[in-house]
């Protein structure tokens, strides 16, 4: 993502991203994701505010789907059948949301910021599960579809589907 990492006194400008000239990047400063910068024909950017820690790079999409589902029923395999997923938990290492859905254009957020907390302080990150109601359709394939294009980290250590077959 040719990123750099700034770290020092509070500052809204960065510079020595000569590499990135005229490009968009993504920024997180202080652990709050900024709006993406242009960077200036001088390798410069500025910042709407001030931060210490500001990491700064091409943003990346993060992506993954799932091989077709497979959960055994009172007659053997789900291949085949009709099947919905109504509810998926995903295990989380050090994040802070991501995307979801059964297919990467009808996406949905999940956002793990508490209502109590402050838009100036950055999001702590989570570890644990986080349960979703899922946009399935009944069909004889089912797929699950996550996304991370924030730059924040986004582990994924499991993921349980909560599925329905029809015989």
């Amino acid at each position: 993502d040719s990123g750099l990492t700034y770290d020092s006194t509070a500052t809204a400008t960065v510079s020595g991203l000569w590499h990135l000239r005229g490009q968009t990047v993504a920024v997180l400063a202080d652990g709050k994701i900024h709006p993406n910068v242009v960077v200036d024909s001088a390798g410069k950017v500025t910042l709407n505010y001030t931060a210490s820690v500001i990491q700064i790079g091409l943003p990346v999409r993060a992506r993954f789907k799932s091989m077709r589902l497979e959960t055994l029923t009172q007659t053997g395999t789900a291949q085949g059948k009709r099947k919905v997923i109504n509810k998926v938990s995903v295990r989380c290492i050090d994040s802070t949301g991501f995307k979801y859905g059964r297919d990467f254009t009808t996406m949905k957020r999940k956002e793990f910021a508490l209502q109590s907390q402050p838009l100036s302080t950055a999001i702590p990150l989570f570890n644990g599960d986080k349960t979703v109601d899922w946009p399935g359709e009944w069909g004889p394939d089912a797929f699950l579809c996550l996304e991370n294009d924030m730059p924040v980290p986004f582990g994924v250590a499991a993921i349980f589907p909560h599925i329905e077959v029809t015989q």
